[in-house]
Order: structure tokens, then C-alpha cells, then sequence
């Protein structure tokens, strides 16, 4: 039976920026890790944009003291894109332009409605 993924949040730019404006009362990522008992490599990668749990995320909003967090939900985080891994367009074909296509590929995700 296949387990059902999490959903990931990552920071959308305003998100990123109130972060960015709390993390300023540190003197880097691995002093509030430190201070505020984080695991400094989980938090680099979503403030690097990777995705989190939920629940990650909040915590993150609690500590970093991200004014109206909730009530600012949707304005502050996204939903991580589930990957693409069957992109029928795409063959062997494609050789030397694995540029373009990572470029195109990012540009698709972004659009792309879920």
C-alpha cells in the first residue's frame, strides 16, 4: 500500500523576506539554531527554499516571532510542487541541452495548477 506524502511549504518572497528581517537579530543561521534548539541543516535548506512540514514551518514562524503568521498563511508560504519524473516529452534524444530543459522544466513547474 503506498503511503500518502506530506505536503511541503516553502517560503514564497514575502515569506523569505520577513524571515530574512528575523534572522536579523542573529548573528547567523547557526547562532539561532543554536539559541532557539533548531536543526540548523533543515532550516538552511527551507530558508534556501527547499520544503518543510507544516508543522516545521510553523515552528520556524513561532521562534522567528513572524508577526500574524497564521492569519498571513497563504501570503507567507506555498505548496512545494510535487517533481515531475514522467515527462514524456523529453528523450534521449535531448543531448547537450539538459540546460534548456532544466530551465524549461522550472518554468513548467511554476505554472503548472494543482
Amino acid at each position: 500500500m503506498a503511503r500518502n506524502k506530506p505536503k511541503l511549504y516553502r517560503l514564497t518572497t514575502i515569506g523569505h523576506k520577513l524571515v530574512q528581517e528575523a534572522l536579523k537579530s542573529f548573528e547567523s543561521i547557526s547562532s539561532f539554531a543554536i539559541e532557539k534548539n533548531q536543526h540548523r541543516q533543515t532550516f538552511t535548506k527551507f530558508h534556501a527554499g527547499d520544503g518543510v512540514i507544516r508543522s516545521t514551518a510553523e515552528t520556524y514562524c513561532d521562534v522567528l516571532d513572524i508577526p500574524n503568521w497564521r492569519e498571513n498563511w497563504e501570503n507567507i508560504f506555498e505548496l512545494v510542487p510535487e517533481k515531475i519524473t514522467n515527462w514524456p516529452v523529453y528523450d534521449h534524444g535531448w543531448v547537450g541541452r539538459k540546460n534548456l530543459v532544466s530551465s524549461l522544466t522550472k518554468k513548467f513547474k511554476e505554472v503548472a495548477v494543482y
